[in-house]
Order: C-alpha cells, then structure tokens, then sequence
C-alpha cells in the first residue's frame, strides 16, 4: 500500500493497464458459476455459525483463559478470511481480471495477504501459549496471564500493519480463479522474462570457470585475475538481479515488456 498510497507514480508504472481497453480486458476475464456459488455458499454458511462461537469464547467463565482470548482474536481475523470467500465468488461470477477493477482489487489482494499472514502469526502464539501451560513452568505460564496477554496482541497488530503497507498485493483474476501475486497472468501479449533461468547458468559457468583458473594460477604460482564477463553478461546479470530483487516481481518486468 506504500507504494499506492505514497509512490503512486511508481505504482502505475508496475500496474497499468494501459495495453488494452476496458473492453479487452473484461474479455479476457473467465466466469466460473459454479465455483463462485459454492465460494458465496459455503462462506456464507461458515460466517453464520462462526459468529456464535466467537460469542462464546467472550463469555466471563472461559475469558478468563488466555487461550481463548488468542482464539477469539484467531476467529476476528478469521472472519475477514471467510468474507473474502464471498468477494472471491462474486468476483468468479463476473469473471474479473485486475484491470477490471484496479485499484479495488489492488486494495483488496493487499488485505487478503495481510490477513492471511496475521492469522499464522496468531497461530503462532497460540501453539506457544499451548506449550508453555504443558510445560508448567511458573515463571513462563505467566507470561500470558492477566493483562500481559494484551501485550501479546500487539505482536500479530504490529505485523498486520507492516504487511498492509510494505507487502506487494495479490490481486483476483478469473483466469485461474485464484488470488496471486502477478496481476497480468495469462493475458495474452505480455510475457514473463524467464531470461533469469538461463544467467543462473552463465553464472554458474562463470563460477566454474573462476575456479578452474585459480587452480591453474596456483600451480603454476601465478596470481592472474579470471576475465572480466563481457557486456552481453553483464547486461543479462542487470536484468536477473532486477526479476529477483525486485520487490514487484514479474509484474514489473511484464509491464516493461509490454510497453516496449
């Protein structure tokens, strides 16, 4: 959301959709009915009897325990999970891609990964949590007892906040009916640089080659430094550490290519 919300330039450098009309890319879009149906279906049904149970988990008797007020804050963020069940069959019903919708589902797969991350990290601190009351330890059971168990909050409160904001989105697309991190798979004309799996190997060679000279230079007690990669290398080498290190991944190279 950084990067949308404070660099919007960059962001509609690495999201653009300005290879096609609205028109095109609604057409590349798939409807899938019958998962969209059984998507609304099923998560409708877990939210309504997910909401009583949570309501039990607050009653004084069992609030008491600190694992229950883990789960409790597990089955919150839970909730929104299974609302983006039934985001997620509307939007195979109308067969969306991202350019569809940019900047909802841009905002939308953003909070689907955060949520997603903040659950396991909840998840985290309750096996935690489990394992200390088994262990019986008195000076680390009471780590979680009372009002520290608040303190405890804020470590998947804290991460929640860092994914929203510093995370790369996983927009909707119909085209597989999933959520995922490239926003532009499977439409045809643009193409993911693959060129990184070949530099791997001229790399590997080049490595190969290096230490096959210094042990020749040893030999012959010789300190010759190996050649230096020629400018094709080196002009690959760019383009391999930017589709690995580049924080919007194949998106950013596809948007490149397009416009070229």
């Amino acid at each position: 959301m950084d990067l949308f919300l404070f660099h919007h330039d960059r962001y509609r450098y690495f999201y653009n959709c300005s290879k096609y009309t609205a028109e095109e890319w609604t057409s590349f879009g798939q409807k899938h009915n019958a998962a969209g149906c059984v998507s609304i279906f099923l998560a409708s049904i877990s939210f309504v009897l997910y909401v009583p149970c949570i309501k039990v988990m607050h009653e004084p008797e069992i609030w008491q325990f600190s694992c229950y007020k883990l789960m409790f804050l597990n089955g919150i963020v839970d909730l929104l999970g299974v609302a983006g069940g039934c985001l997620t069959g509307i939007l195979s019903l109308k067969g969306v891609v991202f350019c569809s919708y940019p900047t909802f589902l841009y905002v939308a797969g953003t909070f689907t990964v955060s949520q997603y991350g903040t659950q396991q990290v909840i998840s985290v601190l309750l096996a935690l949590n489990r394992c200390l009351e088994f262990w019986n330890v008195p000076a680390l059971t009471g780590l979680f007892e009372g009002k520290r168990i608040y303190a405890w909050f804020m470590i998947p409160a804290i991460y929640f906040v860092c994914m929203v904001f510093f995370t790369v989105s996983c927009p909707f697309s119909s085209i597989v009916n999933m959520w995922m991190f490239d926003p532009y798979f499977g439409i045809p004309g643009i193409i993911d640089d693959k060129t990184f799996v070949g530099i791997g190997k001229v790399q590997f060679e080049r490595i190969g080659e290096t230490k096959s000279l210094k042990r020749q230079s040893s030999s012959r007690k010789e300190s010759k430094p190996p050649p230096a990669p020629s400018a094709s290398i080196q002009h690959q080498t760019k383009s391999y550490i930017f589709s690995t290190w580049s924080p919007y991944g194949s998106a950013a190279l596809m948007s490149y290519r397009s416009s070229s």
